[in-house]
């Protein structure tokens, strides 16, 4: 369920803390719990949403038909339709797939205890006749005892805490408090002595800018494709290269050196310079297309770039699908004209009828196997640059 929480918009729903039911129980002397048997699978799934639950086995796919554990908001879902069927009735809290049934005399306890019985009916909800505990002076909920007197924590959860104080944790207490009482004098910065930076251990070669790492404040990725990529443009600018740096560069390149003869003598018997014989000469005729992505919003980047110039075009796609991605092509070629050959991996969007009907437009479709990105290196190089 991975892929499918990542997508899943998560309903928010507020979750009861121990501090409220303390709050409700004051007074009460008679105490019910009641555990509901196999909680999250009593709710049932709308029929068009469980293939998202899909799993494979040796046996086949399965899917569920009802909530079940993995799913991200299953916890916040589940309070929330467990708390409305409760809605209304006197004495009584649930958390979770638990409920304490509460009241200050035996008899109205029994009162709150039929009502919450007869709705749980009503809603057809099972309980775990094992678990549950039925009219008694004190009982265990949430970690904590709740009888009359009050409030006390479960002694099978602190049995095993064990707190030992010795010089060593004296002497850290000692050295805290010596810090933050002392007055410090911080010394202005002084650019011509020698700075020390420090920082995290991580390398990223394929992202330098590191953009997700650098704004960890950043409120629920909404748009986060579109910032990394304003963020991108904005921050990376290469080096500006002038005609000279461009030359000298060139008189140290043997390979470049052996060409600038080649194309001077028109003698190209050298094999490695047989690869510049088929130097594209017009822009936008040969395409490489390629997918970055997802992103956390779900969202992937469709990546076009000119063989010829190494000019990108870049546009959001909410899948991989010809639905999605044909659309987007359609809107590129429209700006920049229609290549005359589209090279792409062989992935679902371009192996189908509606990419070869879209092609028909006059596009020769060039495909190589994801074994061997290399034969798209102009799309992969790009991707490494996102």
């Amino acid at each position: 369920m991975r892929k499918a929480n990542e997508a899943i918009k998560r309903t928010k729903h507020v979750m009861p803390t121990i501090n409220e039911l303390i709050t409700d129980l004051n007074g009460a002397s008679v105490f019910s719990v009641l555990d509901l048997r196999s909680a999250y699978h009593q709710l049932e799934l709308q029929p068009e949403s469980r293939y998202i639950t899909t799993f494979s086995t040796h046996v086949g796919l399965f899917r569920y038909k009802r909530l079940m554990f993995g799913i991200n908001a299953a916890s916040e879902v589940f309070q929330n339709a467990l708390s409305g069927v409760l809605s209304g009735l006197k004495g009584c809290k649930n958390m979770s797939d638990d409920i304490i049934v509460y009241g200050q005399t035996q008899e109205s306890h029994d009162k709150n205890l039929k009502a919450v019985l007869e709705r749980l009916e009503q809603a057809n909800l099972k309980l775990n006749k094992d678990k549950c505990r039925f009219g008694q002076k004190q009982v265990t909920f949430y970690g904590h005892i709740f009888s009359s007197d009050g409030i006390a924590a479960d002694r099978r959860k602190i049995s095993g805490a064990q707190w030992e104080w010795t010089c060593v944790h004296q002497k850290a207490l000692d050295d805290l408090k010596h810090k933050l009482t002392s007055v410090c004098t911080e010394e202005y910065f002084d650019p011509t002595k020698r700075s020390e930076v420090v920082v995290d251990a991580r390398k990223d070669d394929e992202n330098p800018a590191d953009y997700m790492s650098r704004h960890p404040d950043q409120p629920a990725a909404t748009y986060a494709a579109e910032d990394y990529i304003n963020y991108m443009c904005t921050n990376t600018v290469p080096k500006a290269l002038t005609v000279r740096d461009v030359e000298e560069h060139a008189l140290r390149d043997p390979v470049l050196q052996r060409l600038i003869r080649a194309i001077g003598h028109g003698h190209w018997a050298d094999e490695e310079l047989v690869p510049y014989l088929t130097v594209k000469d017009e822009p936008w005729k040969e395409v490489a297309v390629d997918f970055a992505g997802p992103f956390p919003t779900g969202e992937y980047l469709l990546a076009v770039v000119d063989e010829y110039s190494r000019f990108p075009e870049v546009e959001l796609v909410t899948s991989t699908s010809s639905k999605a991605t044909i659309p987007k092509l359609d809107s590129i070629f429209a700006r920049q004209g229609i290549p005359d050959t589209v090279k792409t991996d062989n992935g679902p969007p371009f192996n189908g009828t509606e990419f070869s009907s879209f092609a028909e437009v006059g596009i020769s479709s060039s495909t190589y196997s994801p074994l061997l990105p290399e034969e798209n290196g102009e799309a992969k190089r790009f991707m490494r640059t996102l």
